[in-house]
């Protein structure tokens, strides 16, 4: 929602916020629950005018007056580390085959691919990018609900890892999943000041559930080959009802019977 719809939100949900900001992790669960009930999500907005695009940090003020430092990003430097990154051959685009190595950026696609051939250029990627910083919305909260076999994950590690063309100065969102396999995901910077909430830009998804002898439980496609990425960004809906990951392990093969002569 932009800051017009900001300013009709009813007086239930700005009391919300300011528990939020004062309540820190304690209140991140029941905040959470709330957003669930009420159909919103919690967002921390920057309070006064915003500096314009480039690599100037950007200073975000909370409810409580609590100031966080947003990390320097640049659309355009941006795009063309992408570029360099996952546009293996060269021509120009990243393209259906390149994307499969790019989890983050096939979560990019539908938004940042306005010709609709199915492939990234610089250009679209610098515009998309361009709109993390186009409005006051830097930081918004992250709800997320996990199940894996269809049963909730419980238990499990989960964090956001920024592409590396975000920058150096962006961090690594994260949290545990509850008995319900619901979580709320936040940077150490956000979380330190008292809030929750991730930067806006392109992450790969890790999820991790290690039984007591620290083996892995998730499939690898989850964590150390992850397939999964996500956009934070202003205008995703996903983020703004909260992400549902539906995780299933590999089916096991039937082995063939024998034939009835």
């Amino acid at each position: 929602m932009d800051h017009r719809e900001h300013d009709h939100l009813d007086p239930n949900h700005r009391l919300h916020q300011n528990l939020i900001g004062g309540l820190g992790n304690a209140g991140i669960m029941a905040g959470y629950a709330w957003d669930i009930v009420m159909g919103m999500t919690n967002r921390l907005r920057a309070s006064g005018a915003l500096l314009a695009l480039g690599v100037i940090p950007h200073l975000l003020t909370g409810c409580s007056g609590t100031s966080i430092v947003e990390p320097g990003f640049n659309p355009k430097t941006a795009a063309a580390q992408a570029m360099d990154l996952y546009d293996t051959n060269r021509d120009g685009a990243i393209d259906t085959a390149e994307l499969v190595n790019a989890a983050s950026l096939r979560a990019v696609l539908p938004k940042a691919d306005t010709d609709g051939d199915g492939r990234l250029t610089q250009a679209e990627l610098a515009t998309r990018f361009g709109t993390y910083r186009a409005g006051e919305l830097l930081v918004t909260t992250f709800p997320c609900s996990i199940t894996l076999d269809g049963q909730p994950l419980v238990g499990a590690d989960v964090q956001l890892i920024p592409e590396p063309f975000m920058g150096d100065a962006y961090e690594v969102a994260s949290a545990t999943t509850s008995t319900g396999g619901q979580a709320v995901l936040s940077a150490p910077s956000v979380t330190a000041r008292g809030f929750s909430g991730v930067f806006c830009g392109v992450y790969r998804v890790e999820i991790s559930s290690k039984n007591g002898a620290g083996e892995e439980t998730i499939p690898a496609n989850y964590n150390s080959a992850s397939e999964l990425g996500q956009e934070i960004a202003p205008d995703r809906e996903d983020v703004e009802r909260g992400v549902v990951l539906a995780l299933e392990r590999p089916k096991a093969r039937k082995k063939p019977g024998r034939k009835n002569e």
